[in-house]
């Protein structure tokens, strides 16, 4: 139906006339259904859900608390994917970047392959990712890029962390566990298959030439093998300072490996007796501080001298398991 409306206009600002015009031959209800089902069956309404594994913060649960609370899902030194690269705070930490994939290309990192390999799961590194800009979907080579080098820089972290950045090791453990600074492990495996012997040969004070023949030595003994060095769940493992005890699936992140290490936590029970001459039953001897402390845990001053009002704060990791639906709850 077609509606025109005219005003009329009259002297000392009488009501205001207004006349319809009703007009039949325009849009007729089978044009209207017509049009409301090219609509519904346009493509992308029926396609199936994308499972996203890297999320960002939604916006109710950034509004619902203070400022301290959000600060504690942004990294304080270097940015992992997307959400957070290019920010001018983590800008120093790019150039290290820079400066650790020189050296693993002069230690023979095969740049061709990886490229190669990585770009067959490109599309899937792209659904891992939540809410992701156009600056990425529409530029899928720059993607491509941040992943190999975030990648790479995050495994030479794991597997042999340079020198200079010995000092913010701790730091820097921290931000590989925020929920929005993520890369998809199968990145990580896609890299390490490839060029493990490259990470773990590395030195911290030294880069040297490694020979193409003694790199497919180790690369071919990984395949025939399945192993390499050390796989990659205990290089993670390691560097978050946590056992492999009961991880044995598939993981999607680093902070999906460390939330089930705190859900399936072996406890390591130990006889007093054997600790202490005392007599006793058994207990769970608990790390000292300084080792605490080296893991990443913060220490705060407590209000009390009870022993009992010892609180967690695992901010990220609860907001993972909120937001990714095959977490239990």
């Amino acid at each position: 139906m077609k509606v025109q409306i005219w005003v009329a206009a009259m002297e000392k600002q009488p009501p205001l006339s207004i006349k319809i015009i009703r007009d039949d031959n325009v849009d007729q209800p089978d044009d209207m259904v017509i049009q409301v089902m090219e609509c519904l069956n346009e493509p992308g309404l029926d396609s199936p859900a994308i499972k996203h594994s890297i999320y960002k913060l939604p916006f109710f649960m950034r509004r619902t608390h203070s400022e301290a609370f959000n600060q504690a899902f942004d990294p304080q030194v270097v940015s992992f994917g997307p959400y957070h690269h290019g920010k001018q705070h983590l800008s120093p930490m790019e150039r290290e970047k820079a400066k650790v994939f020189d050296s693993l290309k002069t230690g023979g990192l095969p740049v061709e392959a990886i490229v190669s390999c990585v770009s067959t799961i490109l599309y899937d590194l792209l659904e891992s990712y939540d809410r992701l800009e156009e600056e990425w979907t529409q530029h899928p080579g720059k993607f491509l890029k941040l992943m190999i080098v975030d990648g790479c820089f995050m495994l030479q972290l794991f597997c042999n962390c340079p020198t200079s950045l010995s000092n913010m090791k701790m730091d820097i453990r921290l931000d590989t566990l925020l929920l929005e600074n993520q890369l998809p492990l199968k990145l990580l495996h896609k890299l390490y298959s490839i060029a493990g012997p490259i990470f773990i040969s590395q030195q911290p004070k030294a880069t040297y030439f490694i020979s193409p023949f003694f790199f497919f030595f180790f690369f071919f003994f990984h395949l025939y093998t399945s192993k390499c060095t050390l796989e990659l769940k205990s290089v993670v493992c390691n560097w978050l300072g946590i056992s492999t005890n009961n991880l044995v699936q598939e993981f999607l992140h680093v902070l999906d490996m460390y939330r089930a290490s705190l859900v399936c936590t072996h406890v390591d029970w130990t006889n007093w007796n054997q600790k202490k001459e005392l007599s006793g039953a058994e207990c769970q001897v608990i790390p000292p501080a300084t080792e605490l402390r080296e893991a990443g845990m913060r220490f705060k001053t407590s209000g009390t001298t009870s022993l009992g009002d010892v609180k967690y704060d695992k901010k990220n990791v609860m907001a993972f398991e909120k937001l990714n639906p095959l977490c239990p709850s």
